[in-house]
Formats: structure tokens, sequence, C-alpha cells
């Protein structure tokens, strides 16, 4: 993956990197290198997926939220930012709610608050069928094109493919299952944390006017859309994403 130019931040604070669906560590790789030189950087795999992918999966978001509050535990981290991408969107905004006293700040990035499939590039249910017929690595490679502007020719592309295909199916159809009826309308209007909602202008998994919801729906949350982006803002424009995520949590205590 392209790698950013170094974060200018001034805190060490821990940050844990969520990755999405048909995602895995390997698709933080330039962030990751972006982010250590200011701060420690965890990015675990989600049971079912990566390094993980014969761990049984999750099945709820709840469970989720409890998990990544397990790996900060075994690291010895008290407190921390987190980010979360796509599905993890929903991991963090139950972070928000459940443990808000371990978060010195949160990342909703490509996220919203619900699985909207009538707005969405498809349905949950499409996916799951299409899952279900075509497997894994066709699975990944038709979702993954909808991350990117350019979909197939992007440069970042191959790459991004091939950080998810370890996905294991069961895991795939069991997290899709725990986000399908996530709602966290009307849920944020008492969050305190330090808030960032980012996202890619085009997205498709989640649009901008979803974004903008999600943002309007947290107390002082910041916005940032990044233009001739999609849903894989990070690897699509790698330096603009490190230097917005490097401002936050340069702001963060």
């Amino acid at each position: 993956m392209s790698r950013p130019a170094s974060v200018s931040a001034t805190s060490a604070s821990a940050v844990i990197l969520l990755h999405g669906f048909c995602g895995s560590h390997l698709g933080w790789g330039g962030l990751k290198a972006a982010l250590t030189s200011r701060h420690r950087v965890l990015t675990p795999d989600w049971p079912g997926f990566g390094d993980q992918a014969t761990v049984p999966a999750l099945d709820s978001i709840e469970a989720m939220s409890r998990h990544v509050l397990s790996l900060a535990d075994a690291a010895g981290i008290d407190r921390f930012a987190v980010v979360g991408h796509s599905m993890s969107g929903f991991v963090v905004q139950q972070l928000l709610i459940d443990a808000p006293e371990r978060l010195s700040g949160a990342v909703l990035y490509g996220a919203g608050l619900t699985l909207d499939s009538r707005r969405r590039f498809e349905s949950a249910e499409a996916t799951l069928e299409r899952l279900r017929k075509d497997g894994v690595p066709a699975t990944v490679a038709r979702i993954v094109a909808t991350w990117f502007v350019d979909g197939e020719q992007a440069p970042a592309y191959a790459e991004t493919v091939a950080a998810g295909l370890s996905m294991n199916p069961e895991a795939a159809r069991t997290v899709m299952q725990a986000c399908r009826p996530m709602d966290f309308r009307g849920r944020l209007g008492e969050v305190d944390t330090p808030t960032l909602v980012v996202a890619g202008s085009r997205d498709r998994t989640y649009p901008p006017e979803l974004v903008v919801e999600l943002a309007n729906s947290i107390p002082r949350a910041e916005l940032a859309l990044l233009p001739w982006c999609a849903h894989a803002a990070h690897v699509e424009s790698p330096e603009r994403f490190a230097a917005i995520l490097g401002d936050f949590l340069s702001t963060l205590s």
C-alpha cells in the first residue's frame, strides 16, 4: 500500500485501528507506518478475519465492543483513541455509549448510524446471497471495487483485495448478520468524547448524506469529507487521510 507522510502529533497515546468487512490488519499498513512515530498503534484482526481467520466470529456488535476492551486490557492500555472503518463504525458507536471513560477519542470512518440497504451500493441481503453463491474471493474482489472511485483500476485495488481474502465465509455471514439490526439513531446525543467523522465524498457504502447524518447526531463531532475518494480513502488519498487523522489525534489529551 502507498505510504503516507509521517503524522505530526503531540501525544504518544494508543490508537486502535479496526478494519471492516472484507478487510484485515493488512489494509492499515501505510497508515500504521505513518502513525507509529507518535503513537502506539494496534491493528487487531477481528475473529474470523486475517490472522484470526480460524477463530469463530463474534455474533454481536456488543460482543465486538467488549472484545476491543479486552484487547486493550491485554496490551496494558487504559485509554485509547479508536478508529472504526465501515462495519467497525458500529463497534465504535457502541464503545462511545458503553465505555466512554476508556476512549480519548473516536473516529468513525466510512460509517453510518444504520446499515441502510436502500442507500448502500447493494442490500445486506444481496451481499449475503452473493457471498453464498460466489464465495469469498469473488465477493471481496467485487465489493472492494466499489471502495474506489476508479474501481479495479485504482492503484491500491489489488493490495486491498489481498488484505481481505483471508475472511472466513462463516465469519463474513456472522458479522453481516450482526450489523443488520444496528440502529444508533437517537442514541448518541449524550456523547462527550471527542469524535471525528471522516469519509470519502463518493462513498457508495455510506453515501455522504448518511455520513452527515451520523456527524449531526453527535454533539461537537467534527466532519471531514475527502473529495474524489470513496470507501477506502485511507489508501485512495493516503497523505490527506493521514494528515486529517493526525491533526485530530494531536488534539486529544
